[in-house]
């Protein structure tokens, strides 16, 4: 396996792991909203809201790099939930891989994806992955 195929797939990794972990955390805050009586009285309509922030919580832990995608993701009809953006994003990532290889430039690919520990650190003005 090429060294950049290695280094890609480990980056990818790390995006998963993102993922991962932002699903547990919704998988327990959901938990919690299904034990509370109040809330078990959300409508269809706030359930769709609290999905969409997810949506843009996760879009928010990539790198700038990845605005196109990120717009196109936003700009869908109907919004695409949690699991067709992580889809969306992993195409787009794919794309790019496929294209570095072919053009010879695999090994310089920056990840465009931030992991989940980088992405708490974005919403605290700290720098993204791959940017100085």
């Amino acid at each position: 396996m090429p060294a950049h195929s290695s280094s890609g797939e480990r980056k990818w990794i790390r995006v998963k792991k993102y993922f991962s972990d932002l699903q547990d955390l919704w998988h327990e805050l959901d938990l919690y909203l299904k034990s509370d009586p109040l809330c078990n009285k959300y409508s269809i309509k706030q359930i769709q809201q609290l999905e969409k922030g997810r949506v843009f919580e996760f879009l928010t832990g990539l790198n700038n790099d990845l605005d196109e995608v990120r717009g196109r993701i936003v700009s869908r009809s109907p919004f695409p939930n949690t699991k067709e953006s992580f889809s969306e994003v992993r195409r787009e990532e794919k794309r790019r891989r496929i294209i570095a290889e072919e053009k010879g430039h695999g090994v310089n690919i920056v990840n465009a994806m931030a992991t989940f520990e980088q992405a708490a650190r974005n919403s605290m003005g700290i720098r993204r992955i791959g940017h100085q």
